[in-house]
């Protein structure tokens, strides 16, 4: 598979995800779900997915502007590995949302609470998409 096609692969499946995730905080925001916390679930939700966005758009800006264009080949195994780990960590931090309401702890308590595992899972994805978003010079 090259490396372009698995790179838009995962960087879509990122974007929606946040899509999804950003656009349900705003509508509980607005719909002042979090008050008086609201900063504070905005505190909690933006670092979980925003500085994995804004490398790999920077990435895909790079690559746009360069003049080399090489397009390496990647293992489907990998790009698999990738896709799973990035879906899998989307889809927790998108369920702590969702399940706020059938937890016995208030949403903000919750969220805080979910870094236990929100963390390790973020690495684990961001592990295998690294190789994704490096750019090598010959």
């Amino acid at each position: 598979m090259k490396m372009s096609t698995a790179r838009s692969w995962i960087t879509g499946i990122w974007i929606g995800g946040a899509f999804l995730f950003y656009l349900l905080i705003i509508v509980q925001s607005l719909r002042n779900k979090y008050d008086p916390d609201a900063d504070k679930v905005w505190a909690w939700a933006l670092p979980t997915m925003m500085p994995t966005l804004l490398l790999m758009i920077g990435v895909h800006a790079g690559e746009a502007l360069s003049p080399n264009k090489e397009d390496r080949d990647i293992t489907r195994f990998f790009f698999g590995l990738t896709l799973a780990t990035s879906a899998f960590y989307i889809l927790i931090v998108m369920l702590t949302i969702l399940l706020a309401p059938f937890s016995s702890s208030a949403p903000l308590a919750l969220m805080e609470k979910s870094n236990l595992w929100l963390g390790p899972l973020q690495g684990l994805a961001a592990g295998t998409f690294g190789v994704f978003y490096v750019h090598r010079k010959n």
